[in-house]
């Protein structure tokens, strides 16, 4: 009995040992992880940082993040002002190893004001098809709205908080940014949580992303300077026209109509901008003819994207 209960303390003694090492797991430039919302039926997400490699393995279940709240996996620190998050992404194993991991799973740079499902929030979103969206909640509890970046599968993301305004840079991964085309207004008031994210788009599954050489700093230092600067790509700054919340149809349709007046002001301001805006529906549509990353859509329905 003596001996049974001294080996059933050492077996407690190495859970302990194993748990205090997973909780005290260095997350490299952030502080935190867990689940926002609800995770998947077979297990919660997880989180790993490699140090020597300088990449971040995050897996995530959830139902999605859309509408109205959001579920994933969040890896996080707390930070307030103007805020940069870069990365370059990939999509990794799925569990289960069976079945067809869903093409609207997202990996994600992050900013939300709370860790509630519901939270305000914005994000930089490459789906596992290939569409990427900087998405947005601006107020808590309401619907999530997207710009689509013409660009398909970008591998290096970038999202951006200057002011009241949010938004997302695309890369190749071999050479500077560009901006995406969009931003959107969103109010975060004092301090906020930015970093990364996945979920599977699916209760079943858990879908795992790596994000290497991410980089996380204050807005306005030389070398963002130095970025915006190239190609004369430095973001409109000012409010765009037309940010009213509507709640009706009706109004939802005025709103789009003045979003294409909208691209017509970034078209005067910024050259580099190209095409024509048009209203349809729910959905405002800017398309570039050169499909160079400045075509875009603005959804307002709460479809499952």
């Amino acid at each position: 009995m003596h001996k049974y209960l001294t080996l059933l303390g050492l077996a407690s003694v190495v859970v302990l040992a194993a748990t205090l090492r997973a909780q005290s797991q260095p997350l490299g430039i952030f502080t935190d992880h867990g689940d926002v919302g609800k995770p998947s039926t077979i297990g919660p997400g997880s989180a790993t940082y490699d140090g020597a490699t300088k990449t971040y393995t995050i897996a995530g279940g959830g139902e999605n993040m859309w509408a109205s709240a959001d579920h994933f996996h969040y890896v996080y620190k707390k930070m307030s002002g103007d805020v940069a998050l870069e990365a370059t992404i990939a999509f990794g194993s799925s569990n289960p190893t069976t079945g067809t991991p869903n093409g609207h799973r997202k990996a994600c740079l992050i900013i939300r004001q709370t860790l509630d499902s519901d939270s305000v929030y914005a994000d930089a979103a490459a789906h596992g098809e290939g569409l990427t969206s900087l998405q947005w909640r601006d107020v808590k509890g309401a619907a999530t709205q997207e710009v689509q970046s013409n660009v398909v599968g970008p591998k290096r993301l970038r999202i951006e908080k200057r002011g009241n305004y949010v938004s997302m840079w695309i890369g190749d991964g071999s050479g500077s940014l560009r901006p995406a085309g969009g931003s959107a207004r969103i109010e975060f008031t004092g301090d906020f949580y930015v970093g990364l994210g996945v979920t599977a788009h699916d209760t079943g599954r858990i879908e795992t992303a790596t994000f290497s050489d991410v980089t996380l700093g204050a807005c306005g230092r030389k070398d963002d300077a130095d970025q915006h600067a190239r190609d004369d790509q430095r973001p409109i700054e000012g409010p765009p026209r037309c940010l009213r919340r509507h709640t009706d149809r009706a109004d939802r349709g005025a709103e789009l109509v003045s979003r294409c007046n909208q691209h017509a002001l970034l078209q005067q301001r910024r050259p580099d901008v190209q095409g024509a805006g048009r209203a349809s529906g729910n959905t405002a549509e800017f398309e570039s003819p050169e499909r160079a990353g400045t075509g875009l859509s603005r959804r307002v329905d709460a479809h499952q994207q």
